[in-house]
C-alpha cells in the first residue's frame, strides 16, 4: 500500500485510462467514419500507456523524495518517504519506473522512425527531475509544466497513430480531412485537461502554502498571497465553463447527441460551479484538500464525455 501510495497510482490509473479513452472513444472512430485502418497494434499503444504511467509514477516518486520536509509540515500523516519507505528504495522505485518509460518510449520511436519521439522520451524524465529539485518551487513555472503534461499525455495517442500510418507508407493521411478532426477533437480534450489541472495545481499549493513558505517556495499563494490566488482559480474555472460550451455549440458531434448538453451540464458545468463556490469560501487547509479531489471527480467526468457520446452515437 505505501508504494502505491507514493507514486499516487490512483492518478498513475487516471492517465492510463485517459489515454485508453481517447484511442478507443475518439481516434479509431473518427478513423473509422473516413475507413482509414489503424495500423497500431494493441501492443505499441500498450507500450504507450506503460511509458505514460511509468513516467508519471517516477515523477511522483522523486517529487515525494525531494517533498520530505515540506510534507513534514503539510501533510505529516500522509508522509511516505523517509516514514513508510526509506530514501534509497524511493531512488531505486524511481530509477526503475524511468528505465521502463524509456524502454517503452525508444521502442516506439526507432518502430516509427520518429526521432522526434526519442528526444521526447529522453527528456521527459529529465524535465521531471528538475520539477522536483528547481521548477516546483517557482511561481507558475512548476503549475504549467504539470499541466502541459498532462495535455501532452493525451496528443501522444493521436500522434503515435498518426506516426504509425505514415510510418506503414500511408503519407496522404496527414492532408485528409479525418487527420484534421482527430487532432481538433483530441486537442479539445488535451485543453480541458491542461487547464482543469492547471487549476487544481493551483489549489494544491494554497493547500500547501505554511509548508512551501517555511522551506523558500516561490508558489503563486506564497508570492501572491491566498486571495489573488482564489481570484485565478476562479477565473480558470469560468474559462473552462465557456470553452466547454462554445466547444459544444460549434461541434456537430456533441450538439446533436442527444442529451449530451444534459450531460454537460450536471457532470462537469454544475460541478465547475460548486468548486467556484468552495474556492471562494475556503479558509482551511481541509477547505484546500477537499476543493483538490473534488476537481479530480470533475476531470474523471469531463474525460467521459468521450465515452457518452461514443455510446450514444
Amino acid at each position: 500500500m505505501a508504494y502505491l501510495r507514493l507514486i499516487r497510482f490512483g492518478n498513475v490509473l487516471f492517465i492510463g485510462l485517459f489515454q485508453v479513452l481517447l484511442r478507443y472513444c475518439v481516434v479509431l472512430p473518427v478513423l473509422g467514419q473516413w475507413n482509414i485502418t489503424p495500423v497500431m497494434t494493441s501492443l505499441e499503444f500498450s507500450l504507450l500507456v506503460i511509458a505514460t504511467m511509468a513516467f508519471t509514477a517516477s515523477g511522483n516518486a522523486i517529487n515525494d523524495y525531494f517533498d520530505v520536509r515540506t510534507d513534514s509540515i503539510n501533510r505529516p500523516e500522509a508522509q511516505v518517504v523517509d516514514k513508510l519507505i526509506n530514501r534509497k528504495t524511493t531512488i531505486l522505485i524511481h530509477v526503475l519506473l524511468t528505465l521502463v518509460g524509456l524502454f517503452c518510449g525508444l521502442y516506439l520511436a526507432f518502430d516509427y522512425h520518429k526521432e522526434t519521439y526519442a528526444m521526447f522520451f529522453v527528456v521527459v524524465p529529465i524535465v521531471l527531475w528538475f520539477y522536483s529539485t528547481h521548477f516546483k518551487k517557482q511561481i507558475f513555472i512548476g503549475n504549467l509544466i504539470v499541466a502541459t503534461m498532462m495535455a501532452i499525455t493525451s496528443l501522444l495517442v493521436v500522434s503515435a497513430e498518426i506516426s504509425a500510418i505514415v510510418a506503414s507508407g500511408s503519407t496522404g493521411v496527414l492532408e485528409t480531412q479525418a487527420c484534421n478532426q482527430v487532432w481538433k477533437y483530441t486537442a479539445a480534450f488535451s485543453f480541458f485537461g491542461f487547464i482543469t489541472n492547471l487549476a487544481r495545481e493551483i489549489v494544491k499549493d494554497m493547500e500547501d502554502v505554511e509548508g512551501d513558505m517555511q522551506c523558500g517556495c516561490h508558489t503563486i499563494p506564497v508570492e501572491m498571497g491566498l486571495d489573488n490566488s482564489k481570484v485565478v482559480v476562479i477565473m480558470l474555472e469560468v474559462i473552462t465553463v465557456v470553452v466547454l460550451w462554445v466547444a459544444y455549440f460549434m461541434t456537430y458531434v456533441l450538439y446533436s447527441c442527444p442529451f449530451c448538453w444534459l450531460y454537460i451540464l450536471l457532470a462537469v458545468t454544475l460541478p465547475i460551479c460548486y468548486i467556484v463556490y468552495l474556492v471562494a469560501r475556503a479558509k482551511t487547509q481541509a477547505d484546500y484538500h477537499k476543493i483538490s479531489r473534488f476537481s479530480k471527480i470533475v476531470m474523471f467526468f469531463g474525460v467521459l464525455i468521450m465515452v457518452y457520446v461514443n455510446v450514444v452515437h
